[in-house]
C-alpha cells in the first residue's frame, strides 16, 4: 500500500492545479465586469453629471454584478472542486489504458474490512501496485484546458492593466471618479464653466422664503468660459414644469431669473456652456401677519387729554402736531422683531418693543403725514412681504373750532321785544375753553348798542364738542323796527403757543312791527289752508274713483293695481299733511317767541292745529291706508260692492269729514290772527271803545276754543 499516497499525492496536485485555473478563470471574468462597470460609470458620470442618488444605484448595481460574477464563476466552483474519484475518471477518459484500473484501486483502498465482502488484503494490495507502475508515466495535468485559461487570465490581465494604465494616464480624473461614485461625494467634475448660485439665498441650496412671495435668483459665471445663454430648468410640487432664459449680464457674468408669487415649493437647475448644477429648492413658509391691532392718538401736552382709540378701517387717523401714535399688535407667530416702516419706499424705520412672544408695542411722533406699515421677522427669519396693515397717518395742524350757530323758533322777522332762542355748535381738534355770541346792529340804527356781546356759559365749555341752547332778549336792546341784525358765535381752543379762534357764519334778523309781523303769519297761514283745502279736493277725487270701482268692478289683477294706487294715494295726501303740521308749528312758535299772544292762547291753537293734523293723520288717514292694503291683497276675494266696499267708502268719508273739520279750525285760526294785531291796538288806546272791544275779542277766542277760552292779552 506504499504506492497509495503516491497516486493521491498527485490527484491533489491535479485538484490544486483545477482551483488555480478556476480562480484564474473566475477572476478573468470580474475583471472583465469591473472593468465595463467602472467604464460604464465614468462615462455616463463624466457626461451626464449624475447626482448622489443615481450615482448610488449604478454603484449598487455594479456592485451586485460583481457579487453575482463572483460568486457564479469563482466562489461557487471552489466550493465545488472534484473528489478522488471524478479526478481519476478524468484522468482514465484521458488515458483510456488504466482501463479503470485507477478508480478501482482507488474505491478497493477505501474498503475498510476487504474480508467480510470476500476479498482479501493482498488482493486489493496487488490492485493498487498494479496501477502504481503506469500511474508513474501519466501526465495529470493535461487533463485540464489550460490555452483556454491562459487566454482568459490574459483576458483578465488586460482589463486590470487597462484600468491601472487609465487611472496613471489621469489620476485626477480618476480620484474624482473614486470620490464621486464609490465614496458618493459631492466633488465635481473639471469643466470649463462653473455657475454659481447665490449662496446667502441658498445655504445649502435651498431658499425658504414667504409664501406667495417673489424670488430672483442670482448665479454667477465663474469658469474660463462664460455663457452667453443659461437655462433654468424648474418644477413644483404640483407637477408643473418649465424652463426659461435667464436675463444675463454679459459683462458682469451674472445671470438672473424672477419666480413670481410662489404658491408652490420650486426645485430648479441651471444649464449653461458645459456646466449643469446641482438641484436647488425654494421652500415656502408662511409669513407673520398682525392678526389683533389697536391704535391710539395722543395730543400735544397743552392738549390735556388722555390719548383716544382709533380704528385705521374706518378711515385715515388724524394727529395734531406734536402729538404722537402708538399701535399695538399680535402676530400669527413668534416673533423675533418688529417695527414701523415709514413711506412709500419704506427706507426709513422705527424700531418697536416685544411685549410677549407674539405680541408688539411701538410708538411714534411723526412730524408730517407719513404712510404707516408694520414689519414683522419671526424666529425663522421670515418678513411679512405686504407689511399689513398699511394706513396713512395725517398729521394736522390744531386748526380753530368748527363753529354753527342756528336760531330755534323764530324766522327772518322778528318784533323789537322778541325772545331768540338760538344753538350754538363748536368742535375742536383738542376743546373749546371760551365763547361768546356777538350781536351787530345795522349801521343805519344808531340807538342800538354795537356790537352787543354774550359770553357762552363756561360750564358748558372745556370739551371737543359744546352744544350750547340759550335765549336772548331783543327788548333791552332798544331796537326799532327797520333795523337788521347779525348774530355770529365765536369758540377758542387752548392750543399753543398762540389760541385759535373759529367763528360761525352769520344769521340775519329784521327787526319788523307788529302788524307787518302779523300780517306775514297771516299770508302764510293762508298758503297753508289754501294747500290743504287742495288736499281735500285730491281726496274727494280718490274717493270718487273708488266710487267708481263699486259701479263698474274690473278683474281682480287690475283691481289689486287700483287699490294699490288709492293706498300710494293716500299715504302721499298724509305726507302733504304732515308738511303742513310742521309749516303750522313753525307759525305759531313764531307767535309765541314774538309775543303776539299769550302763551295759553298759542298753546291752545297749536293744541287745535297742529295736533289735531297729527291725529288726522294717525287716527284716520293711517288706518285708511291699511285698510286700502288689506283690499289690494285681497282684491280676488275682496266684496267691492258688498261690506267690503261699504267699509272702504265709510273710510273715505272720514277721512274727508275730519279734514273738513280741521279746514274750518283752520279757518277760525286765520281770524284770530288779523284781529290780534287790531285788539292789541285799542287795548292799548283809552276812550269809550276799549270795554266794547275787549268783549269783542273774548268773542273770537269763545268762537275759536269754545266756553273756556284761554284769558285776553295784556298790552305789551
Amino acid at each position: 500500500m506504499n504506492d497509495l499516497p503516491q497516486i493521491r499525492a498527485r490527484l491533489d496536485a491535479l485538484r490544486r492545479r483545477i482551483a488555480a485555473a478556476l480562480a484564474l478563470d473566475g477572476g478573468a471574468r470580474v475583471a472583465g465586469v469591473l472593468l465595463a462597470a467602472v467604464a460604464l460609470s465614468f462615462l455616463l458620470d463624466r457626461v451626464f453629471r449624475l447626482e448622489v442618488a443615481a450615482r448610488a444605484v449604478i454603484l449598487l448595481a455594479g456592485l451586485g454584478g460583481l457579487g453575482w460574477v463572483s460568486w457564479r464563476f469563482l466562489f461557487r466552483r471552489l466550493r465545488r472542486l472534484p473528489g478522488e474519484d471524478p479526478l481519476a475518471i478524468a484522468v482514465e477518459a484521458r488515458y483510456p489504458d488504466l482501463s479503470d484500473r485507477l478508480i478501482s484501486a482507488l474505491q478497493l483502498a477505501r474498503v475498510a474490512d476487504p474480508e467480510r465482502y470476500g476479498m482479501s488484503p493482498q488482493l486489493i494490495e496487488d490492485a493498487v501496485h498494479a496501477v502504481a507502475e503506469p500511474v508513474k508515466h501519466v501526465d495529470f495535468g493535461r487533463i485540464l484546458a489550460t490555452g483556454r485559461v491562459a487566454r482568459r487570465a490574459a483576458l483578465g490581465l488586460l482589463a486590470i492593466g487597462v484600468l491601472a494604465a487609465g487611472a496613471a494616464a489621469d489620476p485626477a480624473a480618476a480620484s474624482i471618479w473614486f470620490k464621486r461614485n464609490v465614496l458618493l461625494r459631492d466633488v465635481r467634475w473639471p469643466q470649463k464653466t462653473y455657475l454659481v448660485v447665490d449662496e446667502d439665498l441658498f445655504p445649502n441650496r435651498v431658499a425658504r422664503i414667504v409664501r406667495g412671495a417673489d424670488l430672483v435668483v442670482t448665479a454667477r459665471s465663474v469658469g474660463v468660459e462664460h455663457p452667453e445663454r443659461v437655462t433654468i430648468h424648474y418644477r413644483d410640487s404640483e407637477g408643473e414644469r418649465g424652463k426659461a432664459t435667464m436675463k444675463a449680464d454679459l459683462q458682469g457674468h451674472v445671470y438672473r431669473h424672477e419666480f413670481k408669487a410662489i404658491a408652490f415649493p420650486v426645485t430648479f437647475h441651471l444649464e449653461g456652456g458645459d456646466e449643469v448644477t446641482e438641484d436647488y429648492r425654494i421652500e415656502l413658509m408662511d409669513a407673520p401677519e398682525v392678526v389683533e391691532v389697536a391704535v391710539e392718538v395722543g395730543f400735544p401736552s397743552y392738549a390735556g387729554r388722555d390719548p383716544v382709540k382709533v380704528d385705521p378701517a374706518q378711515g385715515d387717523p388724524e394727529m395734531l402736531k406734536g402729538g404722537f401714535l402708538v399701535l399695538r399688535g399680535k402676530a400669527t407667530k413668534p416673533l423675533r422683531s418688529m417695527e414701523i416702516v415709514l413711506g412709500e419706499g419704506a427706507d426709513q424705520a422705527v424700531p418697536g418693543k416685544l411685549t410677549g412672544p407674539d405680541s408688539f408695542e411701538v410708538t411714534i411722533a411723526p412730524e408730517e403725514t407719513v404712510l404707516l406699515g408694520v414689519r414683522l421677522r419671526d424666529t425663522d427669519g421670515l418678513s411679512n412681504p405686504t407689511l399689513a396693515p398699511r394706513f396713512v397717518v395725517r398729521v394736522v395742524d390744531d386748526a380753530a373750532p368748527r363753529v354753527r350757530l342756528q336760531k330755534r323758533g323764530v324766522g327772518a322777522m322778528v318784533v323789537p321785544v322778541a325772545l331768540v332762542p338760538y344753538t350754538v355748535r363748536a368742535t375742536d381738534d383738542v376743546k373749546v375753553v371760551e365763547g361768546r355770541l356777538e350781536i351787530v346792529k345795522s349801521a343805519g340804527d344808531r340807538e342800538a348798542p354795537e356790537p352787543h356781546l354774550v359770553a357762552l356759559p363756561a360750564e358748558r365749555l372745556g370739551t371737543e364738542n359744546v352744544e350750547i341752547e340759550a335765549e336772548i332778549e331783543l327788548g333791552p336792546l332798544g331796537l326799532a323796527p327797520g333795523a337788521f341784525l347779525a348774530f355770529t358765535a365765536y369758540g377758542k381752543d387752548n392750543a399753543q403757543p398762540d389760541a385759535h379762534e373759529g367763528k360761525s357764519d352769520p344769521v340775519a334778523l329784521k327787526v319788523v312791527t307788529l302788524e307787518e309781523l302779523t300780517n306775514e303769519l297771516l299770508g302764510r297761514q293762508q298758503e297753508q289752508r289754501a294747500f290743504f283745502e287742495e288736499l281735500i279736493q285730491r281726496e274727494r277725487r280718490v274717493r270718487d274713483r273708488f266710487l267708481d270701482l263699486r259701479d263698474k268692478p274690473p278683474a281682480a289683477a287690475e283691481m289689486t293695481a287700483q287699490f294699490e294706487s288709492q293706498a300710494q294715494d293716500q299715504r302721499e295726501i298724509a305726507r302733504r299733511v304732515h308738511a303742513i303740521e310742521r309749516a303750522f308749528e313753525q307759525i305759531f312758535d313764531e307767535m309765541y317767541y314774538n309775543r303776539i299772544a299769550e302763551p295759553a292762547t298759542i298753546g291752545r291753537l297749536r293744541t287745535s292745529i297742529v295736533k289735531g293734523l297729527e291725529q288726522l293723520r294717525t287716527d284716520t288717514m293711517d288706518p285708511h291706508a291699511r285698510r286700502l292694503d288689506d283690499a289690494a291683497q285681497r282684491a280676488a276675494a275682496f266684496a267691492v260692492g258688498g261690506a267690503d266696499g261699504d267699509a272702504v267708502e265709510a273710510g273715505y268719508e272720514d277721512v274727508l269729514k275730519a279734514m273738513e273739520a280741521m279746514l274750518a279750525r283752520m279757518e277760525k285760526a286765520e281770524g284770530f290772527t288779523e284781529i290780534v294785531e287790531t285788539v292789541r291796538a285799542i287795548l292799548a288806546d283809552h276812550g269809550k271803545v276799549k270795554e266794547l272791544t275787549r268783549k269783542k275779542y273774548e268773542e273770537v277766542l269763545r268762537d275759536i276754543f269754545g266756553e273756556n277760552p284761554p284769558p285776553p292779552d295784556k298790552p305789551k
